[in-house]
């Protein structure tokens, strides 16, 4: 919580040094497009790391007893 309040002031000058240069609707578009790949970069990390290690492995002695014989 405390980095991101204290990297607000720091991206506030940024983007309206950005802004005054290229135009506020152009500044708000990269804003956009900057947060839809980073959330595009994470999904693709968060899969590739749900693969590689499955979160729950399965216990093969609870397996065999919950099986029903008839």
């Amino acid at each position: 919580m405390m980095a991101n309040a204290g990297m607000q002031p720091i991206g506030s000058l940024l983007i309206g040094t950005v802004s005054e240069h290229i135009g506020v609707q152009n500044a708000v578009l990269l804003q956009g497009l900057l947060a839809l790949g980073i959330g595009a970069f994470h999904v693709r990390h968060l899969r590739k790391a749900r693969l590689a290690k499955p979160l729950i492995k399965p216990n093969p002695t609870v397996v065999q007893e919950a099986t029903l014989t008839v």
